[in-house]
């Protein structure tokens, strides 16, 4: 037990001592506010996935409760700068994970003499009080566990077998996300081994880091180089791994190597000593810019653009008969429709002899292959296509930055945008008024999620002159019929008229239809020393996401705001509290700038 952790209990048990059963409550399990196992269990589809999110949980309110003490200001520290550096949440806010970074927040941070580390102290804290001992035992994997990197060499049934590099080992794995990926793919994920003897699986307790663009070589080079001086290759590979050169070096190579994501994984590229592969380094960028100065190709390393179809059962059977060597990837298993994933070359292989069988097809079998050539063939509007060169990111420049040069004065002014944003139908009116610097609807888009308080989980549309923008539906969605221009494709300043009267009607939430009106009021110049965006204004909270739209927002707080209505303890439970009056500018302009280090092209 480390220094921290034994004057930790010490005073545990001191004030137990004091007032009886003062503990009791941390030592039974969860705190109050935490949700339960059997909570949990409703929404979790896996029973060591509930209890790896309880001790996480735990975790996290045993951080929050110490995290002011002076024994832990060095922790604090560490954390609370690499959540203002990174502002963890998935794309497309930010390529960080909140499972990532609370991993390595609660159980790789390691502060003090003996390098203890929350989960440590926590653990011990947990013995010394005799805590319940599965929530022991769960720590104790926890914080045993760190990041690995994986090669993909199968399925087990509805898991997927990952191999370590370097140590061989191979571990058969429920993946937490839903992703189970391919064979040969390489995966950049934390695992936890079984919590009793009757499970005979780990669990992938973060989304899978896919790593695209570079090879198992490459990768075992990398590790080979990392650990040459080592005197342990074992210990030596734990320690790069969990801990880095330094407290932050794994959610840089993170930031710097984004490429793409869809709803259950994210795709990285690039090696963490070459910073020329990664895209969003600052070399990486450089050499993008030089590259498109010059009219050459930007560099994407040896990444294939990959086409996504959704395709039925019967069409997927028909193509793993066509080309057996795709069977892997199609999804066999699965019912009805499902999304499946080629490259360009791919297409092309099932499509020839798909096309060769059709004249001797016939009943079922013809429908199928006609259908199916037909799906494959019709690329634009039955395909997803992943973006394989991504929007610059840098963690080092503001929106304004990434503005167009020709808006800039002489000594270095811009235009800005202010705009007032009103949510339709909100009486008394839901509003902000901001200031942006020029950019994409798409962009536009990120700044109004974070100016009103939404939490980006759904689709989008803005209108503009009859016409409407928006962006790609996720991978997961059924929604197929979208006519829409590309809201990334049209900047603000192409937008306005010359009298620079614009108004956007902005549409977030096709089920619950919040409908916003988007007005420019004025057209200013950037002010020495000031980043943008900006909140200047507003009023009132945003409501809950899912509340059943306007109505439901106002049947919500009536009811949360009266102890006395029959639904106000089902809304406490489904939403916490809620102050429909709190609005905070500088907490707004703090999230919206969150926007610029993601995605601001």
């Amino acid at each position: 037990m480390g220094r921290i952790a034994q004057n930790l209990t010490k005073t545990f048990l001191r004030e137990e001592r004091k007032i009886k059963g003062a503990a009791k409550g941390f030592t039974d399990g969860l705190p109050f506010d935490l949700p339960t196992l059997e909570e949990l269990a409703k929404n979790l589809n896996d029973p060591q996935h509930v209890l790896y999110v309880s001790a996480q949980q735990f975790s996290s309110a045993f951080a929050e409760s110490v995290s002011g003490w002076p024994e832990f200001s060095e922790y604090a520290s560490v954390v609370g700068q690499a959540e203002e550096m990174y502002l963890p949440k998935g794309p497309p806010m930010s390529p960080l994970t909140v499972s990532f970074f609370t991993m390595w927040a609660f159980f790789d941070v390691r502060f003090g003499r003996d390098h203890e580390s929350i989960g440590s102290c926590l653990m011990d804290l947990m013995r010394a009080m005799n805590g319940p001992d599965f929530m022991v035992a769960v720590l104790q994997n926890l914080c045993d566990s760190r990041m690995g990197i994986y090669e993909h060499v199968g399925r087990s049934g509805s898991h997927v077998r990952l191999r370590e590099l370097l140590s061989g080992e191979e571990f058969v794995c429920h993946s937490t996300s839903g992703y189970v990926g391919k064979t040969g793919e390489l995966w950049y994920v934390r695992l936890a081994p079984p919590v009793a003897e009757s499970f005979d699986y780990h669990i992938v307790l973060t989304t899978p880091y896919v790593l695209i663009g570079q090879s198992r070589e490459d990768w075992t080079a990398f590790l080979n180089r990392s650990l040459v001086d080592a005197a342990d290759q074992r210990s030596g590979l734990r320690d790069l791994l969990k801990h880095g050169s330094d407290n932050v070096n794994w959610s840089e190579f993170v930031m710097n190597a984004y490429h793409h994501h869809q709803f259950d994984a994210i795709f990285l590229t690039g090696l963490p000593d070459v910073a020329g592969s990664l895209p969003h380094s600052p070399e990486g960028e450089a050499l993008l810019e030089a590259q498109a100065s010059v009219g050459g190709t930007p560099f994407t390393g040896n990444i294939e653009e990959r086409l996504r179809c959704k395709l039925t059962e019967a069409q997927r059977r028909m193509v793993a008969e066509l080309r057996p060597e795709f069977s892997s990837q199609l999804k066999l298993d699965e019912p009805n429709q499902r999304t499946v994933e080629f490259t360009r070359s791919e297409l092309d292989s099932i499509l020839e002899p798909a096309r060769a069988a059709l004249p001797e097809a016939i009943h079922s079998r013809q429908a199928t292959l006609r259908k199916l050539i037909q799906v494959l063939a019709d690329a634009p509007r039955q395909m997803f296509i992943v973006r394989t060169i991504p929007r610059p990111i840098s963690r080092q420049r503001s929106i304004s930055d990434t503005s167009s040069r020709q808006s800039r004065g002489a000594k270095g002014t811009q235009q800005i945008y202010q705009f007032r944003v009103d949510l339709c139908g909100s009486k008394p009116p839901i509003w902000r008024r901001f200031q942006v610097a020029d950019c994409t609807l798409e962009d536009l888009h990120f700044v109004l999620q974070n100016a009103m308080g939404w939490q980006d989980s759904h689709l989008y549309e803005f209108e503009v002159r009859g016409v409407r923008y928006s962006s790609p539906p996720p991978l997961d969605s059924d929604w197929d019929d979208n006519d829409d221009e590309d809201a990334g494709g049209v900047r603000i300043s192409e937008l306005i008229p010359t009298n620079h009267r614009l108004q956007l009607r902005y549409l977030y939430d096709f089920g619950d239809s919040w409908e916003h009106v988007v007005k420019l009021e004025k057209v200013l110049m950037s002010e020495p020393g000031t980043q943008y965006p900006l909140c200047v204004k507003g009023a009132r909270a945003c409501p809950p996401e899912d509340c059943g739209g306007i109505y439901g927002y106002y049947n919500f707080v009536e009811a949360i705001s009266n102890p006395n209505h029959e639904e106000h303890e089902d809304m406490l439970d489904w939403h916490g509290p809620y102050n429909p009056e709190a609005f905070d500018a500088s907490a707004a302009t703090k999230a919206m700038r969150s926007a610029q280090r993601w995605g601001m092209s």
